[in-house]
């Protein structure tokens, strides 16, 4: 008679279970993104940006063969970031500093003024829904309570406009 030795599992070794998730983003890329992840990214970098026409319709692919022969970046001391074609004959600029885009412009304005012109876009103010306000702050006192509660937004008096306070059923206790 052969005698058979059976080892039980509980005096197998098993490897410890790995940690194997991650995360996907949605299919298409078009998902909503969390402020505090794009932040940990570093993409709030502030980009100035400026679109260049012909002043003769001509197509985009001339203007930025102009722009190519008449400016020289490194002569005026400008880094650009992004030169782009756009539709209707335009040209979109990208720089990191507003100084490096206005000295950029008045080059293009002194060299190809005659054939090119030049238009730099600002940003716009975001309106806001702030929730939750105690009673004691107004629409008069909440952009100094704003700018103090927040000193790492840079805010300056005159950034906050205050437009009104919308009171519903519920914030009446009704």
């Amino acid at each position: 008679m052969v005698k058979v030795h059976r080892e039980t599992s509980s005096s197998a070794t098993q490897e410890p279970a790995r940690v194997t998730a991650k995360t996907v983003d949605p299919p298409g890329g078009r998902g909503r993104k969390l402020f505090s992840k794009v932040l940990a990214n570093g993409s709030n970098a502030k980009r100035f940006t400026m679109t260049v026409t012909s002043k003769d319709n001509h197509t985009s692919e001339k203007v930025k063969e102009i722009l190519k022969s008449d400016i020289n970046p490194t002569a005026i001391k400008v880094g650009i970031n992004a030169l782009k074609t756009l539709r209707n004959g335009r040209v979109l600029i990208e720089t990191n500093t507003r100084e490096e885009l206005e000295t950029l412009g008045k080059d293009i304005n002194d060299n190809c003024g005659d054939r090119l012109e030049t238009h730099t876009h600002k940003l716009r103010n975001p309106r806001l829904v702030v929730l939750d306000i105690p009673d004691e702050i107004t629409t008069s006192n909440i952009e100094e309570t704003l700018i103090a509660q927040n000193p790492g937004l840079n805010l300056a008096n005159g950034d906050i406009n205050a437009k009104f306070i919308y009171v519903t059923k519920n914030t009446l206790g009704i």
